[in-house]
């Protein structure tokens, strides 16, 4: 089993599902749209942190910087950390 885990911080809505009782509550926003793709760019048994969430961590943690990734349309360039 492999695992892949992105990471990122920053504002994301989180709120309850009125027309979907199973699932009581969602999350959306750029926040974890990154998170998303971070863990989908992830290579087995490596976890892909934001900027943002790498500048919150990187005295309790060790970390190497990555070459950048494009993201979005046009592409943009993100820095990215595992």
């Amino acid at each position: 089993m492999a695992l892949r885990l992105g990471l990122a911080s920053g504002p994301m809505v989180v709120g309850p599902l009125v027309h979907e009782p199973q699932r009581p509550y969602a999350a959306m926003g750029d926040t974890l749209s990154l998170a998303t793709w971070l863990q989908q760019r992830a290579t087995p048994d490596t976890i892909l942190v934001s900027a943002a969430t790498y500048a919150l961590v990187q005295d309790e943690v060790q970390g190497a910087a990555c070459e950048p990734l494009g993201h979005g349309t046009p592409s943009t360039p993100v820095p990215v950390y595992t």
